[in-house]
């Protein structure tokens, strides 16, 4: 099990990613549809951590990932010591350190967001992957204003904590940019991301 310094650093790095990288790159329509935002998530993400921390820690960053019955849009992974040596890659996986699950939708409909969530709550409960994941949901409908977004109720859905986090981009009722945030489960970096020391 990695330890709980590494999971602080690449939790405060994929919502760095989130709220700075991801917010400037759909504010300056770099973002098309999920696998732009995929793409940049994946650019920001090893940028941000850089390939002597990702390689001195064994780490990696891979898309479309199809692990154990998880089905993940991005994960960061260790590998084992001796990577190369087992056949496919695949199984020199040792540990799933981080996953996200990314939709981008114009539309009114909740049913592929939901969709992402029931993926998630299956690798927690039903196929016991110990993970950090994320929910990274851009959703170009408006909401009402003065309500933060949460896809999950926590108090209903136990399985999200210490585990997940929403991160939400969405627009709010007359407001001329879109609202950037971070709603978090997972317990961590709460100094750096609580509502009101760390805004975007």
């Amino acid at each position: 099990m990695f330890s709980e310094k590494i999971h602080k650093e690449v939790d405060s790095a994929i919502k760095r990613v989130w709220l700075e990288d991801i917010k400037k790159d759909y504010l300056q329509h770099s973002l098309l549809k999920e696998d732009s935002l995929k793409n940049a998530f994946y650019y920001h993400l090893r940028r941000r951590l850089g390939d002597h921390y990702l390689l001195d820690n064994h780490l990696r960053i891979y898309t479309e990932f199809y692990y154990m019955g998880l089905r993940a849009d991005l994960v960061v992974v260790k590998l084992n010591e001796n990577p190369g040596q087992n056949g496919h890659l695949k199984n020199d996986v040792a540990e799933i350190i981080a996953a996200i699950e990314m939709k981008y939708k114009y539309d009114l409909s909740d049913k592929p967001f939901l969709s992402d969530i029931e993926k998630v709550r299956k690798s927690i409960e039903e196929y016991k992957i110990n993970a950090l994941y994320y929910l990274a949901f851009i959703h170009e409908v408006e909401y009402e204003a003065n309500s933060t977004l949460s896809w999950i109720d926590i108090e209903k859905s136990p399985w999200a904590k210490g585990r997940v986090v929403e991160l939400n981009g969405y627009f709010v009722t007359e407001k001329q940019e879109p609202v950037w945030e971070v709603v978090s489960y997972n317990g961590l970096n709460e100094d750096i991301f609580r509502e009101g020391n760390y805004s975007r």
